[in-house]
């Protein structure tokens, strides 16, 4: 910039041709400035005095001016706090407690926390639950009944039903006590129309300092002193909020009640004096804000009209002279001033191409213009494009938030978004959704880094726009990672069957496009004709459910909301005995016979719907690990390993074939491990072992005597060898095995017969004695007692 400034200036070679601006201004006004110094001193005396006068208006125009400002951000700022508080899942289940629960709680407090750090003019915010009559105080952190908090004024409005049917939105001011000459806060309360109990309603109340409001005055009173304007803040009722006096006064207290009287006693005050103390002032007031409270303004008037009659003569009387001398002035400069002016009003009104050439001037301050000008048509032209990157962004946000009905605005304001973005046709014709699933999207993502993802969505967000906007009126957006969703208008009197013939070509056309281009494929599902837009949110979740038929359809499939009524609505079932014939088989390594077992026993699995198939699955895995590890407890871990896998595979799965897949190589581990069991003699040694001593411990269990030693001898084994083959095994010693079992036989007496229980340790082998009392309650963690109550009571 120094560099610029200094070339400017310089007398080089490129600047010898050139006269400045200012000599040529100097040269006209030089004659013109002997003959008028004298008037010119006086023009000069009198517009200092005017512009004494002019910025001490504009400054309390300006004063004015922020004050409103500040009270439509406080309630802007209001209702974006109270949108993120009523969205927010934590405070939410807050609010929705029905018993006390102090998790619930705390994590609603972090959530209030967190609001405070980021918004220092809220004082404090408090969440009342109608249900417990329980309220939370982020001043605090306590929670308890609204009668113990100190802030009665405040808590005594939430049972209050005069109050809670007029409260309107508007902020209640907040006094500490009765002599209090302005508020100290303002509260917002936030009621739950819908959930309540009683008079009482679910409430969020917000605190907000009254130093918001007065903060911009303070620091523009602090860069100027050219006013001594007092201000004073009135709501609608008005009774002061704030007050702020920059000139001294006797009294604060009898200034503002004199400036409220003299303000409250006009009907529709404009301007008026007032008098206090033997002073004057000229009073003024503005109600442009949300709210419609009054800033009054006053100004002393010795400070405005000083000077002003004694100059008003000497003004009259040189104002004739100067409009004269003005006349001939301009009338010479005009000619010479046009012809730059006019050039540069038309390089302004019509900027010029890219290849045109900069009109030339002969002054450095009109080249100097000229090439502003040009530069700030660059820089328009930028701003223009980020503008509609802008318009662009606001569309695609609330078209999600319209599709997943996350909005809490009226439907007029809706409508009147909707006219803003250009979107009025969604709420005036039939619409059509369709929503794309990209498939194999897991594969997908792995394959590219963030930049390219981003591209390929915003490329496939324009094929599915450009070709669907041919014939309809139409928006398409991205919904999730994997999802994009299609807004189309239907027209009024369009024919069903025409209209989803065509519908159909269009979705296979856009499907071949994003194949051909992209290289990835896109499953659709669409709706049936919408005839509100209230509906929309529905009948996406409908649509999103039907992607999940491509388990049935397979990929690049295209799913109507018919299909959805070919599912069968009861649940599968899995018949036990050819599940009982297919485990058989893998446990004895025999996989294709087992698999086509598994054909049959799920022929007809995949008619049903995605839950109803994976549940299922679910199931049958289970067993398989059950029974196997029952037989082969020394694979237990590796069978745990392959279940987890088929399990975590299962949740990417999105068609058949995948699903098969994953079942096939579940099997395939399950036969592979028994074959290396049975291949090693050891393994299998051990096995048969450990499954004979199971086997005795479950068909002698109720015999007291049947201990380690007994086992061992039946087996024709030693003690120490058998039981260190068992735990092996088992990980459990032949002792830890046998109490386990009686205890869940003792369990399952308890749960299901009223037998006393000296009956039932005779039938499982046990002694009753206190020791059993202590092993009962470490066992299953409460007293004996209280688990034969909770059981009846589960079974009345």
């Amino acid at each position: 910039m120094k560099k610029s400034i200094l070339r400017m200036f310089q007398n080089d070679s490129d600047t010898k041709n050139s006269r400045s601006f200012y000599a040529t201004l100097l040269l006209s006004f030089f004659v013109v400035a002997i003959g008028s110094t004298l008037l010119l001193s006086i023009c000069l005396t009198v517009g200092f005095f005017r512009s004494i006068s002019s910025s001490t208006q504009n400054y309390n125009e300006q004063l004015l001016s922020q004050t409103n400002y500040s009270i439509n951000q406080i309630d802007e700022s209001a209702d974006r706090l109270t949108a993120s508080l009523l969205s927010n899942n934590r405070i939410s289940a807050f609010l929705s407690l029905t018993q006390a629960d102090s998790i619930v709680s705390i994590q609603a407090s972090q959530e209030i926390n967190k609001q405070l750090m980021i918004l220092p003019y809220v004082d404090s915010i408090f969440l009342y639950n109608a249900n417990l009559n329980l309220l939370y105080s982020s001043k605090n952190g306590f929670q308890q009944s609204p009668d113990l908090f100190d802030d009665s004024e405040i808590i005594s409005r939430l049972d209050d039903p005069v109050f809670l049917n007029s409260y309107t939105g508007t902020p209640v001011p907040y006094y500490p006590d009765s002599d209090s000459a302005s508020a100290q806060m303002l509260t917002y309360y936030v009621f739950d129309r819908y959930n309540h109990v009683d008079d009482r309603q679910n409430t969020i109340i917000i605190n907000v300092n009254v130093s918001m409001l007065t903060d911009s005055i303070n620091a523009m009173k602090e860069l100027t002193s050219v006013t001594e304007s007092n201000f004073i803040l009135l709501d609608q009722d008005r009774h002061c909020l704030a007050g702020i006096l920059n000139s001294p006064v006797k009294n604060e207290q009898d200034f503002i009640d004199s400036a409220r009287k003299k303000f409250a006693d006009s009907d529709t005050p404009k301007s008026s004096f007032l008098s206090v103390d033997g002073k004057t002032y000229f009073l003024t007031h503005t109600n442009q804000n949300v709210y419609g409270w009054h800033l009054l303004s006053c100004i002393p008037t010795a400070t405005l009209f000083q000077d002003l009659l004694r100059t008003a003569l000497l003004s009259s009387l040189i104002l004739i002279g100067v409009l004269l001398i003005c006349f001939i002035i301009c009338r010479q400069l005009a000619h010479r001033l046009n012809e730059p002016v006019e050039m540069i009003t038309h390089l302004i009104s019509e900027p010029a191409a890219a290849n045109t050439k900069t009109p030339a001037f002969e002054t450095k301050e009109f080249q100097m213009i000229s090439s502003t000008v040009t530069s700030l048509q660059d820089h328009n032209q930028k701003l223009r494009f980020m503008q509609q990157r802008n318009n662009y962004s606001l569309t695609q946000s609330f078209l999600n938030e319209l599709v997943m009905n996350q909005h809490l605005d009226s439907p007029a304001f809706v409508k009147q978004k909707l006219k803003d973005l250009n979107l009025s046709y969604l709420n005036e014709e039939k619409l059509c959704i369709a929503v794309f699933k990209i498939d194999r999207y897991q594969q997908f993502f792995s394959e590219h880094n963030a930049d390219e993802l981003w591209a390929i969505r915003f490329s496939v967000v324009n094929i599915i726009e450009e070709l669907a906007s041919d014939d309809h009126r139409c928006n398409a957006f991205s919904r999730d990672d994997d999802k994009f969703v299609l807004l189309m208008a239907c027209g009024q009197n369009m024919d069903l069957v025409d209209f989803e013939d065509k519908l159909l070509l269009l979705l296979q056309s856009i499907q071949n496009n994003i194949e051909t281009y992209l290289h990835i494929t896109v499953t659709a599902a669409y709706s049936t004709v919408l005839q509100k837009l209230d509906k929309l949110s529905v009948a996406y979740k409908n649509v999103e459910s039907a992607l999940r038929l491509k388990m049935k359809y397979g990929h690049n499939a295209i799913i109507d909301s018919y299909q959805m009524e070919e599912i069968p609505t009861d649940s599968f079932k899995l018949l036990y005995r050819p599940t009982s014939q297919l485990i058989d088989r893998l446990l004895n390594n025999q996989l294709e016979s087992a698999w086509d077992a598994y054909e049959r026993l799920t022929e007809n699995l995949f008619y049903y719907d995605y839950n109803e198939i994976t549940s299922t699955l679910i199931h049958l895995a289970y067993n398989i690990y059950e029974r196997v590890s029952e037989k082969y407890p020394m694979l237990k871990d590796i069978f745990t390993e392959a279940l987890k896998d088929f399990l975590a595979d299962l949740g990417n799965a999105e068609i058949s074939d995948d699903v098969q897949q994953m079942v096939h190589t579940f099997f395939e581990t399950v036969c592979s491990c028994v074959e290396k069991m049975k291949q090693d003699p050891n393994q299998q040694t051990s096995a048969l072992v450990a499954e004979r001593v199971t086997q005795i411990i479950q068909e002698k269990y109720m015999d007291p005597a049947l201990c380690l030693c007994s086992i061992a001898e039946e087996i024709g084994l030693s003690s120490n060898y058998t039981g260190h083959i068992f735990k092996q095994c088992t990980q459990k010693s032949v002792a830890q095995y046998l109490l386990e079992l009686r205890m869940d036989k003792v369990a399952e007496y308890l749960q299901n017969t009223s037998l006393p229980l000296s009956k039932i340790l005779e039938k499982v082998g046990l002694e009753k004695n206190n020791y059993f009392y202590t092993r009962f309650k470490n066992y299953f963690g409460m007293p004996l007692g209280e688990y034969r109550q909770k059981f009846q009571h589960n079974n009345e």
